[in-house]
């Protein structure tokens, strides 16, 4: 009695059911190129906003830090700076319970 409640009634068609399975994932797939495509796009274009804004203020300050002396020791801090966020993103760490 179990093996009949078990087996299929009708065999389904292999081929067209991968096919549609296939289809849906493929769109999904370009739905999140999209939105991750817009979504940077969008981040971009503040971005540029956002330093244009800043560009006028900030040109008195920047122009200090770039002066002869502190200009290497600047540089310096902004290469460990970048050195260390390049080694957080490489860093997989592991979650133990």
């Amino acid at each position: 009695m179990l093996d009949n409640l078990l087996a299929y009634q009708q065999q389904p068609e292999a081929g067209e059911f991968v096919t549609a399975v296939m289809q849906r994932v493929q769109r999904q797939q370009r739905l999140r190129q999209v939105i991750l495509v817009i979504s940077g796009l969008v981040g971009a274009v503040f971005g540029v906003v956002g330093a244009m804004l800043l560009a006028g203020p900030m040109a008195p300050w920047i122009s200090q830090l770039l002066t002869g002396d502190q200009a290497a020791t600047n540089g310096g801090a902004l290469l460990a700076l970048l050195a260390l966020f390049a080694w957080m993103l490489h860093e997989d760490p592991t979650l133990s319970a």
